[in-house]
């Protein structure tokens, strides 16, 4: 049945790469229709669109640039921030019980 599967109500974030100039736009956010389709929350901000993502990373696959680890830490502190928010428990049965939870009910 819609809904039922290990990864419904479970928080989730995307970043979309390309080895070229266009591209993870579109593809980011079809994903994020498949999230949402399948029940399972999508982090909106901040986004992540990385092209040339091969131009990241220098011989030792290591990130070349400060501000590439400093985006990369901001972005896994923020989804860190919501799967904390939406407490990742899916055990609540229907919505109005949701809201009761949350509401400390």
């Amino acid at each position: 049945a819609t809904g039922q599967h290990s990864g419904s109500g479970q928080p989730t974030a995307r970043i979309s790469v390309t080895p070229s100039k266009l591209g993870p736009f579109g593809a980011n956010h079809g994903v994020r229709q498949s999230f949402v389709f399948l029940n399972m929350p999508a982090m909106q901000q901040p986004e992540a669109y990385l092209s040339l993502v091969g131009d990241m990373f220098d011989e030792h696959d290591q990130l070349k640039f400060e501000a590439n680890r400093d985006f990369f830490t901001y972005y896994m502190f923020a989804f860190a921030r919501f799967v904390a928010m939406h407490n990742a428990d899916v055990s609540t049965p229907n919505f109005a019980d949701w809201l009761k939870q949350r509401a400390g009910s």
